[in-house]
């Protein structure tokens, strides 16, 4: 199951309808990993926690 299934992330929307219930389950349920928003969101996080040490570390000095 997809981590990030339950933080309401608006870039995971455009797979959560029922139109696209079948995708939904393929990516959120069982290959979240091949999801282009959860990788997405996967790298955002990874740039958010560089950004944050690196300011961490100047701060630290």
């Amino acid at each position: 199951m997809c981590p990030y299934l339950e933080q309401s992330d608006p870039r995971c929307a455009s797979h959560l309808s029922l139109s696209r219930l079948q995708e939904a389950l393929s990516y959120c349920a069982d290959d979240y990993e091949s999801c282009p928003a959860y990788r997405q969101i996967v790298e955002n996080d990874a740039v958010c926690r560089s950004t944050y040490q690196t300011t961490l570390h100047v701060l630290a000095g």
